[in-house]
């Protein structure tokens, strides 16, 4: 069910990496258009790493340059950006980028509008008053809270309404926010797969591989919630003693408040959870062959529009526009390099070389996923790579692309928790506007560590599954390095302990 298409699999006959090279002869244009574009490409993702200017902006900029390239060296037709940015009616395609389109502008819509009547800040308070005060209680609710939300939001609006809400938390009741903000900017990344209307790059991954609702959600989902609950145990474990205790007169504070505060308009606001869960049922049940996730969101916001019409002027206002004219961008600086021919030689030359199985090829798409998003925009990078998927694994609705999927998933949006330079960049940002100042460096050492683990438990896990004997050899090494590190880690929190640093410091 899993193998590779033939091209994947090493020949018999093949006995050198020059071949390869024999085998994928381009015209000479073809060869100066893929060395510009690669230039385009890389300066494209540097100014939007350096914040030159508005990314959307960025990106225009550097289409337009492709635009060029793939007319006056590739002597394609104009008419060609019309397929990079709404994709062709092949069977293997089918328009996947306008549906991602109306796809993404439908659910912009509908999370806009529950923001807007406090639906989400009404639930997450609920749930906060629930642990009375305990910090280890809640350090678990405010952290599976933003892994909640994250996971049917938007990274951004997500930290909008997290952040600053942990930080009020954390003032009434006198803890330091540090620790909590820092595991929730963890655990936007990680709520980030769990449904494929999650992200930008599990949409467009998702529409790409033809990937159903509960196809995605039954392999990048179940490894995101079981890996969340892993990293929160891991951090209780580790950072206990920055855990402070809480005076119960602050815990009065705390469950005095009322959430109804949140709440502008309670009529709408069930009316808006209500088109919410329904728009998530209908991915659920709803076959995509029956009726496109597409046409169910922009169905849902045609709904809000109509019995919010007084608000529609200030609602379209708040839509992030620049997101989808910066992801039009992308789809056309990323389309004339497949049509320059670097993705078939990337592709090709991996295959060539011996990814021979399904377990490698997933491995290879998700740590290379992950190194490239650490420091850079994931939304490029898995747009570029989705078409190694059906290089190295088929066309789009087989068993094993939705697997090469899965795994690029994962890897692109996990890689942002890598380093502070990434997307976790904002939600440290909302912390500094709230007067909670976090060093990149704080973030780097929790980042870092925790997904080095969880890549290395999904590694093993797909190691385990198609090679055993590699997959047992590489979890009893890991196993060790595990043990040695937990002795570390006691005697540390032993010192601290006996040294007094029960709150620890405002830092981290």
């Amino acid at each position: 069910m899993f193998d590779l298409p033939a091209a994947g699999r090493r020949p018999e006959t093949f006995k050198s990496v020059s071949r390869f090279f024999t085998s994928m002869v381009l015209e000479p244009r073809h060869y100066v258009a893929i060395a510009i574009l690669l230039v385009i490409f890389v300066v494209m993702l540097y100014s939007i790493a350096k914040d030159v200017m508005e990314r959307a902006a960025i990106v225009l900029v550097c289409a337009v340059a492709a635009f060029f390239v793939v007319v006056w060296v590739l002597g394609l037709e104009p008419g060609v950006v019309v397929g990079y940015l709404m994709g062709t009616g092949a069977a293997d395609d089918n328009y996947t980028n306008f549906h991602a389109i109306v796809l993404i502008f439908g659910i912009m819509v509908i999370s806009t509008v529950c923001y807007r009547t406090g639906f989400f800040q009404f639930i997450a308070f609920q749930l906060i008053k629930a642990t009375k005060g305990r910090p280890v209680k809640v350090l678990w609710v405010v952290s599976l809270l933003t892994f909640a939300v994250s996971s049917v939001l938007a990274d951004s609006i997500t930290a909008i309404i997290m952040i600053p809400l942990t930080v009020t938390v954390s003032k009434t009741l006198r803890l330091n926010p540090v620790p909590y903000i820092i595991l929730q900017s963890f655990c936007i990344k990680l709520g980030a797969t769990v449904l494929p209307i999650s992200s930008i790059p599990s949409l467009l991954i998702a529409a790409s591989q033809k990937i159903s609702f509960g196809e995605y959600f039954l392999t990048a989902g179940l490894i995101s919630i079981g890996s969340v609950f892993l990293a929160i145990f891991l951090f209780q474990t580790v950072f206990h003693y920055r855990l402070a205790d809480v005076e119960f007169n602050e815990v009065d504070v705390l469950m005095q408040f009322d959430p109804w505060t949140f709440v502008k308009d309670r009529k709408m606001m069930k009316i808006a959870a209500g088109t919410f869960f329904v728009a998530i049922a209908c991915f659920v049940v709803i076959p995509p062959d029956v009726l496109k996730p597409d046409a169910i969101a922009i169905s849902g916001a045609a709904f809000l529009f109509l019995v919010n019409h007084h608000n529609t002027r200030q609602i379209l206002k708040e839509i992030d526009y620049s997101l989808l004219l910066y992801l039009l961008g992308v789809f056309i600086v990323t389309g004339a390099l497949q049509d320059a021919g670097l993705i078939e030689i990337i592709g090709t030359g991996l295959t060539s070389v011996g990814v021979s199985s399904v377990g490698l090829a997933f491995l290879i798409l998700f740590w290379i996923g992950a190194a490239a998003s650490a420091f850079i925009d994931n939304i490029p990078i898995a747009q570029i790579m989705i078409p190694l998927i059906n290089v190295m694994f088929g066309a789009p609705g087989t068993a094993a692309a939705k697997l090469g999927g899965t795994g690029l998933a994962l890897g692109t949006i996990w890689g942002d928790n890598l380093s502070p330079f990434g997307d976790t960049i904002l939600p440290l940002a909302i912390a500094r506007n709230n007067k909670v100042d976090i060093l990149p460096k704080d973030f780097a050492r929790v980042g870092f560590s925790l997904t080095i683990m969880l890549y290395a438990v999904v590694s093993i896990g797909v190691l385990l599954v198609f090679d055993p004997a590699t997959g047992l050899i590489v979890l009893v090494c890991v196993a060790s390095c595990a043990v040695v590190l937990l002795v570390v880690v006691r005697r540390y929190k032993r010192v601290k302990r006996m040294a007094g640093d029960r709150k620890g410091p405002v830092g981290f």
